[in-house]
């Protein structure tokens, strides 16, 4: 499940898959926390490739974030939504987004994740 392609492969159900759907082929435990990392650092590659589609891959891993992730996964995968979201110029959405990710990095006491959401 977490070699390159498997992650790549969720990362693209994304856009064509619930949230719980992905989420429900997470592993148990913390090897999900894994996995969720990985999912968030590919979504964070693709980026620049295909904005609206980041857009709206990183939404849903926000969505999968909330059902299995930590609070330092919610907080990062908000902080990548609101890149994407920044790139696209949406700016408004960026900043509820950042608001809510330094919520959950305050609330993990991560002061990286903090640092790299402001």
């Amino acid at each position: 499940m977490s070699d390159h392609a498997s992650i790549s492969a969720m990362v693209d159900a994304l856009d064509n898959s619930t949230a719980m759907e992905v989420a429900s082929r997470l592993p148990a435990g913390v090897a999900a926390e894994e996995v969720l990392n990985r999912l968030i650092d590919e979504a964070e590659a693709r980026i620049m490739a295909d904005l609206s589609r980041a857009v709206r891959t990183t939404r849903a891993l926000v969505e999968v974030a909330e059902e299995r992730g930590s609070e330092t996964v919610r907080a990062r995968t908000r902080r990548v939504h609101g890149q994407a979201l920044t790139y696209a110029n949406k700016f408004a959405e960026a900043i509820a987004t950042l608001d809510d990710a330094m919520t959950h990095a305050d609330a993990a006491h991560d002061l990286v994740e903090g640092g790299r959401i402001r």
